[in-house]
Formats: structure tokens, C-alpha cells, sequence
């Protein structure tokens, strides 16, 4: 486990006997001056060790020295940063998350406990947090492994000490407070979806996300729990339909947060998509890669930490996390190809293939959402189809909203975060490719138009009523194995929405 603190003066006594990391950031070597003038002048081994010369840097490099004292083992690390001038900039805030991971692998490949950090910015005080906030919730994720299952576990128990003044360590203090949320919300998020499906399934994702709310500071927070015996009399035909191939039981969990204001407050759902295992049904997967499949709830994953996180930050807004949750398996109880299913809302649907099934429980829950919820802002998040990394590749996730205020929102939430979206289309031309002879519609389109991704929006679209502003994340290509960063491994689950919901709703001014 890592952990943040500051500190206002450095703690020789406690240094003694390890060796340490210090850490200068800086965007010019004056400014490296002053920090080895205030953080490490008081030792005098360093005097000699340091010259003009060995701390100067370009803006691009990074350079390591060692100082071995009687007492310490010293490691120095310098780095340059560009100069933060607008607070909007997507592509340096991705630069500050870069050098926050590099640091950390180093922490990790070393195994060095202790770390002091010092970093010299010209910035307004706002930036200046936000660029603070950033890099450290950047340190959370790329202190997380998924090591539950290994003999011998990852080194992730480390600590980092920023060095600061007393007048900003309020400041740095507010920046660290909100990154723990944020970074152990992500976290959460990636454990969730890195679980097999052995130790993850509905009944179980209820458990877990129920024992952390439950160890959480949340207040004003309750929950619904919706079993199959209440889905029937519901008619929630699709999460009863996917399920049916399965020993364990479809769920519905509906968290709800009421902020603890007087004055009424706008309300905002997230959906997210909790196929727990998905063999594809009766339409059967290809045995290769299907063990990634373990990781078809990550919508789920993304939206119940997402929730945890703005409750405990305290958003201003009511909000609802309902999470549909089933396991797509071959079995005798299967549901079938030429099935039709009947939706919470009435509508029907002819079953073309069955590993079509996300949109499936999706439906129910968008369909209940809408009507049992009344939200004003919707937003699902699944990893919907292949389609999309086809599209999209590894880097953008699909998004698809008839709400073009919603749409500007979702994607500078995006670039701020670094967690990309790419607008994709969402329009009546597109319905008559769901047609169906013997139901509302079909799962899957029908017309030969291909345009999976859009299609998956589409179908969806039918569960949502007009009046809500509704977004729907297609996060497959996003969700798992993505290129190499250095604060985010290529393989296992990214956690990817949690921070863009975050920041979404933290600068929702159109709500």
C-alpha cells in the first residue's frame, strides 16, 4: 500500500539505517537550486557531492546520482517539467501522470520504502493543486497490482513524502486528501475486473461492493437488491434470459447517494454492464482469449467505484448506481437464438445471437432506471462490442448521446483525464437495420449495415426515456490490455471511466 503524506522539514532520524529516494521536479535548474537549498543543505555530505554542473538538465531528461553517507544511502533524482501555463492542457497533465509512473517503477524495481518529493512549479495555487491531485492519483495507479493469487506478491508498500512549506501544506494536503479517493476508487474499479470469474460472479460483486461501502465514510447512502424471484414479477426478460444458462443467480444492485443538502438537487444514474463471465451462450465464443472474458463487467466495476468515490467527495447531486449483473453459460437452460425476450418496459426482442447479451441486461436496467429513478442524466458504460476496438483501436472509447451538451461535457471530462472518447454516430437511419418479423426489434442488426458499435447504441436507445440526457460508453477497446504507460501496465484491467466520470461530474456546470 502506498502512502502520501508532506512534511515541512526533512526527518533525518528516521532515515537512519535505509536508503532513500529524493525526488527534485522542477521546470528550470535554479529552481533545482533552491530545492537542494531547502531540502538537503542541512546535510553537510552533500555539500561537496553537488556541484553546478551535476544538476544541470534539459526539460526532457531525467539524471540519477547516488551520495552514500555514514548513516543513508541517497539516491537524487532529478527531473524536468515543462512550465504549466493553461490549465486545460490535456497532453501535459498526461506528461505530469508519465513522470509520476516513471518514478514509481523506479521505487518499485529498487525497492526503496522511503521517497522525499519536492517539486518547484510556477502556477497559480488552483493549478498548482490540480497538477499535485493528478500526479498523485497517477502514484495510486501505478502502485496497483493484482497479486492475490501469487506466492510471492509485487513490492507496492512504499511511502512518498512531499517536502513543503508550511503555507502549502494545506494546499498539498486537500490535493492528497482527493487523490486517495480517486487513485483507491480506481484500484477498486481494476480489482474488480481482474477477478476470475471463480471468486467473481453476481451474488459475490454484490458482496464486495457492499463490504466496501459498508468500510467507507459514506453517509446518506442506502441500496436496493433486486433477486430473481422479484425480476419475474418485474419482467426483467433480458437479465433473466442471459442468466438462465447459469448456477448463479442474475442480481440487480441499485446504490443510491442523497447528498446532505436542503435545497432539491438534480439526480444522475450510472449504469454499468456486470456480465460476470460471458462464453458468448449458445453463440459461442472462440476458445481463444475467452479467459479475458472475465473482465465483461467492467462496466460495472467502473460505475460502482465511480459512485463510491463521488459520494464519498460529496457530490452536490442524487445519485444511483444500478448495476446489472448475470453470467452468459452454455447449459440445457440456456436462453437460444430465435428466443424472444419481453423487457421491463414492455418492449420485446428476437435473440439473433446470444452473445449479443450485454445490451440484454442493460436494457432492463436503463428501462428501470428511467421510469423507477427519473434521472436527468444517464450514462451506461459497457464493454459492448468488438466492434468498437476494431473502430477505435486501444485508445478512445465509443460515445454515442443524442445530447449534445452531454456529448461536449463527456469529452473534455475525457481529454482532462486522458481517458478518450470519440464520438460515434446515433441517429434513426440506423433503426431499420434492428428489424424483426416476429418482435420489437432484434439484438443484432439484421440489414447487413455492419456499424456494430452504433448498432449496440441503438438498441439500447429503446430502453431510455426521452426526456433523460443518457450517454452510452462503449469501453471495450479500453477496458483491459491497452498500450503500455507508465503509470498503467499493458496487461490486466485499466479501470478506465471512473476517472472521467469523476471528473465529469465535479465540472457538470450544464446539470
Amino acid at each position: 500500500m502506498v502512502l502520501l503524506k508532506t512534511i515541512t522539514a526533512y526527518e533525518r532520524e528516521l532515515h537512519k539505517g535505509k536508503e532513500i529516494l529524493h525526488v527534485f521536479l522542477c521546470e528550470n535548474t535554479e529552481q533545482i537550486r533552491q530545492g537542494l537549498m531547502h531540502q538537503l543543505f542541512p546535510l553537510a555530505e552533500f555539500a561537496d557531492a553537488l556541484d553546478k554542473e551535476s544538476y544541470n538538465f534539459s526539460s526532457s531528461e531525467a539524471k540519477m546520482f547516488q551520495i552514500f553517507s555514514k548513516e543513508v544511502i541517497h539516491n537524487l533524482y532529478f527531473k524536468g517539467i515543462l512550465k504549466a501555463e493553461d490549465q486545460h492542457n490535456a497532453l501535459y497533465f498526461e506528461s505530469i501522470r508519465t513522470i509520476a509512473g516513471e518514478i514509481v517503477r523506479y521505487i518499485k524495481k529498487k525497492k526503496i520504502i522511503e521517497t522525499v518529493l519536492t517539486i518547484h512549479l510556477t502556477a497559480t495555487p488552483s493549478l498548482f493543486q490540480k497538477i499535485i491531485e493528478i500526479f498523485s492519483i497517477a502514484v495510486h495507479m501505478a502502485a496497483y497490482s493484482f497479486d492475490l493469487f501469487l506466492t510471492k506478491k509485487d513490492f507496492s508498500d512504499f511511502k512518498i513524502s512531499f517536502f513543503v512549506s508550511h503555507a502549502m501544506q494545506e494546499l498539498y494536503n486537500a490535493a492528497l486528501h482527493k487523490a486517495e479517493l480517486i487513485g483507491r476508487a480506481v484500484s477498486f474499479s481494476r480489482y474488480l475486473s481482474d477477478l476470475p470469474a471463480s471468486h467473481l460472479y453476481p451474488e459475490r460483486f454484490v458482496e464486495i461492493v457492499l463490504e466496501r461501502l459498508k468500510k467507507s465514510t459514506i453517509t446518506n447512502c442506502s441500496f436496493e437488491l433486486i433477486s430473481l424471484p422479484e425480476m419475474e414479477k418485474l419482467g426483467m426478460g433480458g437479465l433473466i434470459g442471459v442468466g438462465k444458462g447459469s448456477t448463479k443467480e442474475p442480481k440487480l444492485l441499485i446504490l443510491k447517494y442523497k447528498p446532505d443538502v436542503l435545497q432539491e438537487t438534480k439526480t444522475v444514474a450510472l449504469v454499468g454492464k456486470g456480465v460476470t463471465f460471458d462464453t458468448g451462450g449458445i453463440s459461442i465464443k472462440p476458445s481463444d482469449g475467452m479467459e479475458d472474458m472475465k473482465a465483461d463487467m467492467s462496466g460495472a466495476a467502473a460505475a460502482a467505484s465511480a459512485f463510491l468515490a463521488l459520494a464519498e467527495l460529496k457530490t452536490p447531486y442524487t445519485l444511483y448506481a444500478v448495476l446489472p449483473l448475470a453470467e452468459n453459460m452454455v447449459d440445457g437452460n440456456a436462453y437460444r437464438p430465435g428466443d424472444i425476450l419481453t423487457f421491463y418496459n414492455k418492449k420485446t426482442a428476437e435473440i439473433k445471437n446470444t452473445d449479443a447479451e450485454g445490451r440484454l441486461i442493460l436494457a432492463d436496467a436503463l428501462a428501470y432506471a428511467s421510469a423507477a429513478l427519473s434521472p436527468h442524466v444517464m450514462i451506461d458504460l459497457a464493454t459492448l462490442t468488438g466492434a468498437a476496438r476494431i473502430a477505435l483501436g486501444p485508445l478512445y472509447a465509443g460515445l454515442m448521446s443524442e445530447s449534445e451538451e452531454l456529448v461536449k461535457a463527456i469529452l473534455r471530462a475525457g481529454e482532462q483525464t486522458y481517458e478518450r472518447c470519440w464520438r460515434m454516430p446515433l441517429e434513426e437511419g440506423y433503426k431499420p437495420n434492428m428489424a424483426s418479423h416476429v418482435a420489437d426489434m432484434c439484438n443484432i442488426g439484421t440489414k447487413g449495415y455492419k456499424a456494430g458499435t452504433t448498432m449496440g447504441g441503438m438498441f439500447l436507445r429503446e430502453f431510455v426515456s426521452k426526456e433523460i440526457k443518457w450517454a452510452h460508453l462503449d469501453i471495450a477497446p479500453v477496458a483491459t490490455d491497452c498500450p503500455t504507460k507508465t503509470y498503467l501496465p499493458s496487461y490486466g484491467a485499466t479501470g478506465f471511466g471512473v476517472r472521467l466520470l469523476i471528473e465529469l461530474f465535479e465540472a457538470a456546470e450544464y446539470l
